[in-house]
């Protein structure tokens, strides 16, 4: 009898211990983007301002190159990664490196409806919450949600719309690359309006976007 590492995590998803659960970390999310550039999704503090992470994405870059100058803040849904979620100076980092498993219950016959992008206007949310889903196949998104789940919560959420075994872990801050097509099939991913260069001037009063 050979091993199966797909078997092997399906036994451990049916063996929840509530004890082992991941706590969630405040933090934002953020899409990073810039023409002729691949978009980046951060995930850092709450109060980090959007400037910042447009001048720690552009500071490797030539500076008569293309750089990235637009920033949207991720309220919630999920964001494909690319094949390869670390790419050059990406990196993440979380103190607590573990992860818990799940057992999606979506039918192999079952269709998904597209992905879609929804721009909502108004205040942000306080805090949001990052963790990153990874398939059995080794394909990953980073889902952003406004609860305050652990992660054996949030695999039970996940699991009527998710197929085969899976795993969730929380992502405290870093930069990954996002897919050339971040929508995820039967996702809505739910944004702020983007944020550009410029913007703190054309507002009459208030913070600017990105601060608290």
């Amino acid at each position: 009898m050979t091993w199966s590492p797909t078997e092997e995590l399906a036994r451990r998803a049916t063996q929840v211990d509530e004890g082992h659960a991941i706590a969630g970390r405040r933090s934002s999310t953020v899409l990073i983007e810039g023409d002729g550039l691949r978009a980046k999704l951060g995930i850092g503090a709450p109060d980090l301002p959007f400037e910042t992470w447009l001048s720690l994405e552009n500071r490797f870059l030539p500076s008569t190159g293309p750089q990235y100058d637009k920033v949207t803040r991720v309220r919630s849904g999920m964001v494909l990664l690319d094949v390869q979620p670390l790419q050059g100076r990406d990196q993440t980092s979380c103190s607590q490196p573990y992860i818990t498993v799940g057992l999606g219950k979506l039918g192999v016959d079952q269709a998904l409806s597209p992905g879609d992008k929804k721009e909502i206007e108004g205040g942000l949310p306080e805090q949001t919450y990052a963790w990153r889903v990874v398939s059995h196949q080794g394909r990953s998104a980073v889902l952003t949600v406004e609860a305050d789940l652990n992660s054996t919560e949030l695999v039970g959420q996940l699991q009527k719309g998710m197929r085969g075994v899976f795993h969730v872990e929380r992502i405290d801050t870093g930069v990954m690359t996002t897919a050339a097509s971040p929508l995820v099939p039967g996702w809505h991913l739910l944004v702020a309006p983007a944020w550009t260069p410029g913007m703190d001037e054309e507002l009459d009063a208030g913070p600017a976007p990105g601060r608290r």
